[in-house]
């Protein structure tokens, strides 16, 4: 990698770019680190978000705080300065963390997809269990590991001559061109462009098996699942959540595809591009660091998109953080209007996410089975719906 020797022999970048970066990389780690670690206490500490989905989401936290602590402070340092800071460790480690993090996230949402195509496409099937979930994710972390483990023998600290000074500089040394851009074209394949392309065949049948059949709840003799079964009614309630969950990880999978499509980008030009000396510069004393602040603010939005698409993930951050202030509960009056309320929306089917404490239903589903249980959020059938317990 060529090295561009500033004025001051220590930094890549101009004053007033440095100040920008700076500033970029400590909001959205400010942002990565607290509103993830939201979600993991939210998670778990609340019996009612622990569902399938829930276990996934908690997965997909976990990976963006390991960018947010082992990626982030580290990229931002060495993209300004020429000379590596923090030694050869942790060149290696920073490369690793960075593409278990991607890795995890991708798989991790794929694996969403599935379990949500299963449960709403051949809701005859049984979805995944808690314990296979956690096969699932232990699978998504191996998986991660077997791909992005070149990038920690590539990735380490190098004497550069240039002239007549010596840098240390953390980078990624391959034997040959030919083999780094196998890898950049398979890492581009297995993390970004496979899982995408399902992701969104998945969905595709979601949509089309939600958007474009009979409505929840109605009657038809006639439906047939794709075994030749009779389909069952879906209970509006039910389908209520399980639409907000699909547009939840939509909403997950559009912005990751954004957000991390720039670095992609970066990644296949300066390994197909024949790119010019000056360009290779400019693409990595400015291009990459904005790319990987992009990249970076996934991790950021992540937390963002869980409180604006799911009612019940708010109830439950304000009631986590309601105990650990010791607010004052609501009134008797206050609590016996909303589980009248309650009461009047199972019995008409328009239940939604309103929370409530112990209230004890008879609900009778569309199978015709009799469900006794406390109504926390929307009314759901057992495991088929993780936003919300019966």
């Amino acid at each position: 990698m060529e090295v561009n020797v500033s004025e001051s022999w220590m930094y890549k970048q101009t004053q007033p770019a440095i100040a920008l970066f700076s500033v970029g990389y400590s909001v959205v780690f400010a942002g990565t680190v607290i509103g993830n670690l939201i979600v993991v206490v939210v998670i778990a500490t609340n019996r009612h978000v622990r569902g399938v989905t829930d276990m996934f989401i908690f997965n997909l936290a976990l990976s963006d705080l390991l960018i947010a602590f082992l990626c982030i402070p580290f990229t931002l340092v060495n993209h300004i300065f020429i000379e590596n800071m923090f030694g050869d460790a942790m060149c290696r480690v920073k490369a690793l963390a960075q593409g278990l993090s991607v890795g995890a996230s991708v798989f991790t949402l794929t694996s969403i997809a599935a379990d949500r195509y299963v449960v709403i496409v051949h809701p005859q099937k049984q979805g995944l269990t808690k314990k296979k979930a956690l096969l699932v994710i232990l699978g998504v972390w191996i998986a991660s590991a077997a791909i992005m483990a070149p990038q920690a023998v590539v990735s380490y600290e190098k004497e550069v001559l240039y002239e007549n000074h010596t840098f240390h500089i953390c980078g990624e040394f391959w034997p040959s061109s030919t083999s780094r851009q196998s890898y950049t074209a398979a890492l581009f394949s297995l993390c970004y462009i496979i899982p995408l392309v399902a992701i969104s065949l998945l969905y595709s049948k979601i949509a089309t098996k939600v958007w474009f059949k009979p409505p929840p709840g109605a009657a038809d003799g006639n439906s047939r699942g794709t075994s030749g079964e009779k389909a069952a009614s879906v209970p509006v309630g039910v389908a209520a959540c399980r639409m907000r969950v699909v547009r939840m990880v939509i909403a997950l999978v559009v912005v990751f595809a954004t957000t991390w499509m720039p670095l992609y980008i970066c990644w296949l030009l300066e390994d197909f591009g024949n790119l010019s000396l000056r360009q290779q510069i400019n693409l990595h004393h400015y291009v990459y660091p904005t790319a990987h602040l992009v990249a970076y603010a996934n991790s950021f939005i992540n937390p963002l998109v869980y409180g604006f698409f799911t009612t019940n993930f708010r109830q439950h951050f304000n009631q986590t953080f309601r105990k650990a202030t010791g607010s004052r509960p609501m009134s008797l009056a206050t609590t016996m209007i909303r589980r009248h309320k309650a009461m009047d929306d199972v019995q008409t089917g328009t239940a939604h996410s309103t929370p409530m404490t112990s209230l004890k239903v008879n609900v009778v589903n569309g199978n015709g089975n009799r469900l006794k249980g406390v109504v926390t959020t929307a009314v759901t059938l057992s495991n088929n719906v993780q936003e919300t317990t019966l």
